[in-house]
Parts: structure tokens; C-alpha cells; sequence
């Protein structure tokens, strides 16, 4: 299955519009970290990014793709006052899922990664949930660049026999 991967910390806006309000001065994302912590601090509207992630998935339509899922880069979807605008555009553009995110804080092999987790899974917990209808559980972040068959096992067993997960998995370093 194709998803937006929608992208608001890596490279520049695809909106000409928001290139002032969404970046460093340069025409660049500011970064994960800076990102955050201007769209929870209100620095950056939630209608520029809202205009932004029209902007990419727009992009995706006008190219022939079909989208069956929403996430985004770095899990910038997860914070609330995002939270609220990746689900009201999937519901606007028939997008039937949305990339969840399971926290496994037992699964993870490193305080960083442990950390990682009890963060998301705090932030999940403040505002908005998104409808369990558009859930798409993502598996695997503890274990993302660690996963052999033991790390597989302990990931899939718990799986329901319904619904959708996708696996989550970043490539090792060369």
C-alpha cells in the first residue's frame, strides 16, 4: 500500500506560501526538535501546516497514487495541535487509515530508546485520540534497527486477527 508521508522537518515546503512560515530563514525545515517545539509553543500556525500537508498530498493525487494511509516524518502527526489536522484531511480526502504509533516501553533495548517511547506514548495521550476506524498500527520502532526473528516473534504475537499494522523499519547505518 502507497501513504502520505507527510513532512514537516526534513528539507524544504513544497508550498511556495509557506516557505517563510514553515522554515529557518533559508527556505528550509527547521528540523524535528525546533519544529516541535514552534507548533507547540504556537510559533507556527496550524493552518500553515495544514496548507503544507494539502500541498503534499495534492501532489501524490495529481501523480496517480492512492493513498491508503497518512503518517509523517519523524512522527510530527503524533503532537496534538497536528493530531487534529492529519485526521480532519484524511477525512476530507478519503484517506481510510492513519499511522499509529505502539510503544512497547518492555521491548526497549536502550534508556534513548525507552525514552523515545515513554515520550510518544505520552504525547498520545494528551489531547485529541485519533477514531479507532482510521487506526494503522505501526510496530517495531523499539526494535526498528534490531529486528531478528526473536524481535519479530515478540512484535507480531500480540497482533489482533483484524485490522491493519504496518512494520516499521529503519535501514542500519552504512
Amino acid at each position: 500500500y502507497i501513504g502520505g508521508h507527510l513532512n514537516l522537518s526534513y528539507g524544504s515546503p513544497l508550498a511556495p506560501q509557506m516557505a517563510s512560515a514553515l522554515s529557518r530563514g533559508h527556505g528550509r525545515f527547521r528540523g524535528k526538535g525546533r519544529m516541535t517545539m514552534a507548533v507547540l509553543s504556537g510559533a507556527i500556525s496550524p493552518k500553515s501546516v495544514e496548507a503544507e500537508w494539502r500541498w503534499q498530498i495534492d501532489a501524490a493525487l495529481q501523480a496517480g497514487l492512492t493513498l491508503y494511509f497518512l503518517n509523517s516524518h519523524e512522527h510530527l502527526h503524533q503532537l496534538p495541535p497536528l493530531r487534529r489536522i492529519v485526521v480532519r484531511l484524511a477525512g476530507e480526502y478519503g484517506i481510510p487509515h492513519i499511522r499509529t504509533l505502539s510503544t512497547d516501553l518492555g521491548a526497549s533495548r536502550t534508556s534513548a530508546s525507552f525514552a523515545r517511547n515513554a515520550l510518544i506514548r505520552a504525547i498520545q495521550a494528551i489531547g485529541p485520540a485519533i477514531p479507532q476506524h482510521l487506526r494503522s498500527n505501526t510496530i517495531g520502532l523499539a526494535a526498528s534497527r534490531r529486528l531478528d526473528r526473536h524481535a519479530l516473534r515478540t512484535l507480531f504475537s500480540p497482533l489482533p486477527a483484524t485490522g491493519t499494522s504496518a512494520l516499521l523499519r529503519h535501514p542500519l547505518p552504512f
